[in-house]
């Protein structure tokens, strides 16, 4: 096997292997143990181990390893991956919208309004998402949820 499609092979193997959820990937190493050693079982079982360390991290894929059952043979990987934490989610800033424009229509016609004048855009710029609006900051209790500082800044000012 030339060098080029060895590493078209590996990419190949990574990609599938990142694809995978994390009890395929348990199913997919648990029916490599006990198989008969082969060249190509051991480069498939590397594969799935550098993906089990890059999910599980370093305390529990190293917990993981040394960890056996009575009969000396490896676990299922599947309780590590129920042990980890939860990953920190970040929340969206919240912004304040800019105060909508006062228009008058006619009789016969309604107002339209442009982006720039229906309170769609926040105060700072930024694109709308979890934002408040104008008038739900003019007190401080609803002003303390707003975590864009500088939007706060403009709306006092």
């Amino acid at each position: 096997m030339d060098d080029k499609t060895r590493e078209q092979a590996e990419a190949e193997m990574r990609e599938m292997t990142a694809s995978l959820t994390a009890e395929s990937l348990c199913i997919a190493w648990m029916a490599t143990e006990g198989a008969t050693v082969t060249q190509e079982l051991a480069l498939v079982r590397g594969w799935l181990l550098d993906e089990l360390h890059e999910r599980l991290g370093d305390d529990l894929f190293d917990e993981w390893l040394v960890d056996v059952d009575e009969s000396g043979n490896g676990l299922n990987p599947l309780a590590y991956f129920e042990r980890k934490p939860p990953a920190m989610t970040v929340e969206a800033p919240v912004h304040i919208r800019q105060r909508p424009a006062r228009k008058r229509g006619n009789g016969y016609y309604k107002v339209q309004y442009g982006p720039s004048e229906n309170g769609s855009r926040t105060l700072c710029g930024a694109p709308a998402g979890r934002d408040m609006a104008w008038g739900e900051t003019r007190y401080a209790k609803n002003l303390a949820y707003v975590t864009c500082d500088e939007c706060k800044r403009l709306r006092q000012s």
